[in-house]
């Protein structure tokens, strides 16, 4: 079989389905655009809201400032109206643009747990004295809105209605908005991404949320899911990453169907991500990593190495993720008061811990290609309440009448930017300002303060990052072994999560779960570049009792693996606590993709009768590489064919340059084939030429001008050769409302008498049926 050469460079650009409606934020490669075409980094604040209604009967609903900004919540003051309230969010944007800050990111309130639930709403009417009555039962002063499937229902679009209310409000005062959609799953429930019938139930959730937004300028990005990991995987409702891949994919394409005009992504937690809500595999357009600093209580509160962590995750982030990030949350709790922070657990410093933590680690996220930045939150809150007697000598403190809380809950308190305070005429006092806001306020993510460095090399502890070898200085029982892909090369990114036996003599001690004095901590360990992992087990009280029960690990783009005891295998109970054996793993080897943000393909060899997949995320390069099969070479920005491609006969080359997703595609905006005709070898060895036909697909296709409109509008018929076609309009519930046959390619309806709602166009020809919504206003 004559195979032919390539001798070109092709080269197509193209920014795919990425936010492109104009005044809409875009995303090409790893920047943002603003509406006018401007580099845009993201500068966002995790911002809580309420919704509140004004009466009983007939109630008006609003999204004000959440009630646990304390005092300033209307619900708690009195002398607010119902017009200020809602002009509360007002005076916080501005307030969070003086601080440096241009987007929130909506959290509570507006994010439904779990499907057919429901959301109470507190009243307005005899605003709250707060003084009077610190502890006012709001349970019997709600109203709720019950969401049921398939979300159509009034109280659904009130609530839809309100969010788009919410991103009017947002845009009037120049903010842009991430919003939470859900906040992760409740054990309880099984919810969101624990089973097909969740997961596409809160894809039709998604499909209303998202026709109620699509056309607001102030949106940045739907937020798909709140650390999902956490909350499916660690209440073991373990999800293999073929399901998180498919289940992400039905959301994506649920806000697509309604939503072509705004970005998508999916909050993370930490590395354990890549053992199932891998970043790699799932089809968001960035992703936003949650970090945060942590404090192992055998380090004493040593924020020194609780930072080093956070920064050798950042630079995880920046070699293990193979498509734009940002930082979704990050934070540190911090008071000035010596009195709460010297009761353990009550917060993570004081305002210059909080300053210096926010000043390594947000040009650090800059540095190694993040996109953009997250702070949790806005303001400190008083959810939970103080002992009287730390409380005595405290200047910011809650000593708010019901039982005094456990310092692990009061942590919760202070991880604002600005002390608890209330704006007096629409202006925050100087002092609401916490030592960190004079960082965000200087801050240029470009040439400004601090300028731009290289990123960051790992610590010398990266491997260990919590530091277990300190315990274990000879390194009794560890677990070694080295990540591999099939062809024996290192993969990038590996993360090993290890089980390690643990010894205490304090039952008060975390995670002390009453199983006399042991207990059982999760650690992780990062891979190097040669793909080489040490677990080192420790017992930081009984010396020489180290040990490793489990182990398990991944990386991005590449399945999962566990060695050791699972729990319960042995003892249904729960573990063995024995050491694993062997512990010299040797080679671990993963199956995994290809998938980079620039791919490159060296070498590639596609049998005949075989389909392999060549994508990047930004770019794709292919070079010295032979197609007898099918091959589908995708990228976002730009494809390079080099020296050396050989298609045979009867092969086929798809280049697609449109997004890329590994393993969960998105239908492809443009196709391009390259398939070579060769009658005979002769006339091949004759010609010399090479066929490599680029051609637009002309796929038939439908569109409506405009959408939405008021009635009146145009079916135009794209793509097709004969346009002889049946148009039908039909309800939101399939019934046909209108049907005509026509001939033309430019049909133009007249629907002025048709409610203001959601219908659907179906046109049927040439074996084709295409149905595209219309929006009536």
């Amino acid at each position: 079989m004559k195979k032919f050469c390539l001798l070109l460079v092709v080269l197509l650009s193209y920014i795919a389905g990425s936010g492109q409606g104009t005044g809409y934020v875009t995303l090409k490669g790893r920047q943002f655009y603003d509406q006018q075409g401007n580099p845009f980094f993201p500068m966002v604040m995790n911002y809580h809201i309420d919704i509140v209604h004004d009466q009983a009967g007939n109630p008006q609903f609003k999204i004000v400032r959440s009630t646990a900004y304390g005092t300033m919540g209307c619900l708690l003051e009195g002398g607010y109206s119902f017009i200020d309230c809602e002009n509360s969010l007002a005076e916080d944007f501005a307030k969070l643009h003086q601080i440096g800050f241009n987007t929130v990111r909506i959290t509570g309130g507006l994010t439904p747990h779990h499907n057919n639930g429901s959301l109470g709403f507190h009243t307005l009417s005899g605003l709250y004295d707060f003084a009077a009555d610190p502890n006012p039962n709001f349970c019997n002063s709600k109203i709720t809105f019950n969401l049921n499937s398939p979300y159509t229902n009034a109280d659904a679009q009130n609530l839809f209605a309100l969010i788009a209310a919410f991103m009017d409000i947002a845009q009037s005062n120049n903010m842009k908005v991430i919003l939470l959609c859900t906040d992760g799953s409740d054990k309880s429930y099984d919810d969101r991404g624990t089973d097909d019938a969740n997961a596409l139930d809160y894809a039709a959730y998604l499909t209303q949320l998202a026709a109620h937004i699509y056309d607001k300028p102030a949106l940045l990005a739907y937020d798909l899911y709140n650390e999902p990991h956490w909350n499916v995987y660690d209440h073991n409702l373990t999800q293999s990453k073929q399901k998180v891949c498919e289940y992400v994919g039905w959301w994506y394409d649920a806000i697509k169907a309604s939503d072509q005009n705004h970005l998508i992504t999916i909050g993370g937690t930490d590395v354990g991500d890549v053992l199932d809500w891998d970043g790699n595999i799932m089809k968001v357009d960035f992703i936003s990593m949650h970090l945060y600093p942590v404090f192992p209580d055998y380090e004493n509160h040593d924020l020194t190495k609780a930072v080093t962590r956070v920064l050798d995750f950042i630079y995880w982030c920046s070699n293990a993720l193979q498509r734009p990030w940002i930082i979704g949350e990050t934070g540190l709790s911090a008071s000035p008061d010596a009195c709460i922070n010297s009761y353990p657990g009550a917060t993570d410093g004081d305002y210059t811990d909080q300053y210096n933590y926010m000043a390594s680690v947000l040009p650090a996220m800059r540095d190694c290609g993040g996109s953009g930045f997250s702070w949790w939150e806005f303001m400190d809150v008083h959810w939970y309440c103080i002992p009287a007697a730390v409380c005595s000598s405290c200047t910011y403190c809650n000593i708010c009448g019901s039982s005094p809380s456990t310092p692990d809950e009061i942590h919760g308190n202070y991880w604002g930017l600005l002390q608890y305070s209330d704006p007096v005429n629409g202006s925050y006092p100087s002092s609401a300002d916490k030592d960190a806001t004079a960082f965000t306020t200087a801050f240029n993510e470009g040439n400004g303060t601090p300028a731009p460095a290289p990123c960051t090399a790992p610590s010398a502890n990266y491997p260990d990052p919590y530091n277990c070898g300190i315990f274990n200085p000879t390194h009794h029982n560890a677990v070694t072994g080295t990540i591999v892909d099939n062809d024996g090369n290192p993969i990038k990114g590996g993360v090993v999560q290890a089980l390690s036996w643990r010894y205490t003599t304090d039952p008060n001690g975390f995670p002390y779960d009453g199983d006399e004095i042991n207990y059982h901590t999760w650690f992780y360990y990062y891979a190097d570049d040669n793909g080489n992992f040490e677990v080192i087990p420790y017992n930081d009280v009984n010396t020489g009792q180290d040990r490793i029960i489990y182990v398990r690990g991944s990386a991005p783009g590449a399945e999962k693996f566990e060695r050791g005891e699972a729990y319960g295998t042995v003892n249904p109970d729960g573990w063995s606590d024995v050491q694993m054996q062997p512990a010299a793993l040797g080679n671990i080897t993963l199956k995994n993709v290809n998938f980079q943000y620039n791919g490159v393909f060296d070498g590639e060899n596609v049998p005949a009768s075989t389909t392999k997949n060549l994508k990047g995320w930004n770019s794709v390069t292919v070079s010295n590489t032979t197609i007898d099969g099918i091959g589908d070479i995708t990228a976002r920005e730009e494809i390079h064919i080099n020296s050396e491609f050989h298609a045979s006969a009867g092969s086929e080359v798809h280049i697609f340059p449109s997004d890329a997703f590994m393993d969960c595609d998105a239908t492809s905006t443009f196709l391009r084939m390259a398939q070579n005709h060769a009658d005979n070898e002769a006339q091949a060895a004759i010609t010399k030429q090479i066929e490599i036909d680029f051609k637009k697909d002309l796929k038939p296709d439908v569109s409506i001008i405009p959408n939405p409109n008021s009635g009146l509008c145009a079916i135009e018929i794209l793509n097709s050769e004969n346009a002889n076609a049946v148009i039908s309009i039909k309800s939101l519930f399939g019934y046909e409302l209108k049907r005509l046959t026509t001939t033309e390619k430019n049909i133009s309806l007249d629907l002025h008498n048709f409610s203001k709602g959601i219908y659907f166009v179906e046109a049927v020809f040439e074996n084709n049926k295409i149905t595209k919504k219309l929006i009536i206003q």
